[in-house]
Formats: structure tokens, sequence, C-alpha cells
């Protein structure tokens, strides 16, 4: 039996589901922003550390990284995990080295609590939204806009915006004082997904997402004919 999903969700009625209230951090997490290749090596804790079978070699194990320190199949090396990180001339087995030595090594951030990196390449690029003002910075991964009503960069991480007056200041939370120029942003726009963390764009991202969804659904269905059988019968006498 098919079902189209428009009738399934005219059947579902918002107020049938019962609202589970959520507490939410509002305290930012450190913000770290560089403009120049970096990492954030995350620690859960003090560095943990597992000797390695047949070597002279220990591993931290509570990390999100390789330490002794992978970066894009180069090594890094430092004799202070908060300290500077160099290029590694030489690694010792079992480690292997895939790639040519780093012409320059990146900068390693090294924490013990979560934190975010915002990697920029080189100095913010503002790109305005039409008809708003509010700008989208494009050189960079992050969901990071600038609005120049109040100044100030927003930054979306975990469904959760932060807010300051320059990129190395002090982030604070936001998100209920989000300004009104972001409901504007067209769906169309690269960075629509941020529609879902903007209170008062209730129904637009949802209806985004189906649309989404329903173009990744097959339009035909091909049902291949079983193999005709043939069956014979004996009657003795």
């Amino acid at each position: 039996m098919v079902v189209a999903l428009d009738r399934i969700l005219a059947y579902v009625r918002a107020g049938e589901v019962p609202r589970k209230e959520a507490q939410i951090l509002t305290e930012a997490p450190p913000i770290f922003v560089s403009t120049k290749p970096a990492v954030l090596v995350i620690l859960d804790g003090e560095p943990m550390m597992h000797e390695m079978e047949n070597t002279t070699m220990r591993r931290v194990v509570n990390t999100n990284w390789e330490l002794y320190q992978g970066y894009e199949k180069h090594w890094l090396v430092t004799n202070d995990l908060h300290g500077t990180f160099a290029a590694a001339g030489q690694v010792p087995p079992p480690l292997t080295a895939e790639a040519a030595p780093l012409v320059r090594a990146p900068k390693v951030i090294v924490v013990n609590k979560p934190a975010e990196l915002i990697a920029l390449r080189g100095a913010p690029e503002l790109s305005p939204l039409p008809g708003l003002t509010l700008a989208s910075v494009t050189n960079t991964d992050s969901d990071l806009f600038y609005f120049s009503g109040d100044r100030s960069y927003y930054f979306l991480t975990s469904g959760r915006w932060f807010r300051a007056a320059n990129l190395n200041g002090s982030w604070q939370y936001p998100s209920a004082s989000l300004p009104a120029e972001f409901q504007k942003i067209p769906p169309t726009f690269p960075k629509a997904h941020v529609l879902a963390a903007v209170p008062g764009v209730r129904g637009k991202p949802r209806t985004l997402c189906f649309w989404r969804l329903f173009r990744e659904l097959p339009r035909s269905i091909v049902r291949k004919p079983r193999p005709k059988c043939s069956m014979s019968v004996r009657r003795s006498l």
C-alpha cells in the first residue's frame, strides 16, 4: 500500500503532540578563531595514555585526534600539549608518513573540554544577502554571519547562536533576541539550513526538508515478472 506523504501530514495535528521542555545551556563554549590553518584537539579531561604493544610509544585515547599528532596524513610533534607543534621530520615505527613533509605546520589548539573552532581562510570575507543588512562570511565552513545593525558577528553551532562584537572578543548567547533579519534568509540560500535554528520560522525549514526528501524518493518501481513454472502430473493405474 502506498500513502502520499501529504495525506499523512494532513492527519497530524500539532496540538496532539505533547511538548517536552528541554533545558538549553546558554553559556558559550570556548570559541577559537584562526585566520590560518588550524586544528582543534579536544581531550575528555586530562590525557589518558595507552601503551602501544611492542613499541616504546603511548597513545592518548580520550581525544578526537591521533596523538602523537596526525594532520591530513602528516605527523606533528611537540613536547608540550599546550605548546607549539612542529612538523615531524621522522616518525618512529609503527607510525608511517604517507605524505611529503609539511612546509608549515598548522596551529594546534588543545583543550580539555568541549570547544569550537572557526577556521577562516584569511581575513573575513563578507557577502551581503540581497535586501538585508545581514552578510554571510564566505571564507569559512562555519555558519558565521555579520549583522551591520549592531555590528556583531553571529555564529551557529550545535543549534545555538552566539554573538560577539569582534571575532576575538567575548561570545554571548543571543538566540532569544536574534535579529529579525535572520527570518528573511531565503530558503534557496546556500546556508539556508540555519533557518531551523531561527526563532519565528516555524514550518519553513520543515517544508524545505520534506521537499528535499521528496526529490530523493524514487519516481517509479520496476517489477520483474516471475519466471513461469510448469508442472506435470503422472497418473498411475
